[in-house]
């Protein structure tokens, strides 16, 4: 079908491994902090790029609190 469009994403370069470290429990708040701090600059860059980002920069910041949220949660089950 001519009329058919697929969309294939994927994670940012090194998003993946960033958020693999997270989970495994980062306990220096240093690091972690290091770590959503680069996890953001890799989605504003991308968010810089697009011209009306105002809603999905509110979704991605929601989603980069919830990774914050769940990162310190490991931290203390490490």
């Amino acid at each position: 079908n001519p009329d058919t469009r697929l969309v294939v994403s994927s994670a940012c370069s090194g998003v993946t491994n960033l958020l693999v470290e997270l989970a495994n429990g980062v306990q220096a708040q240093e690091r972690r902090n290091q770590i959503l701090s680069q996890l953001a600059e890799i989605h504003d860059a991308i968010l810089n790029q697009l011209q009306d980002a105002s809603e999905t920069a509110a979704e991605v910041y929601a989603l980069l609190d919830t990774v914050t949220t769940l990162a310190e949660a490991a931290s203390i089950q490490a």
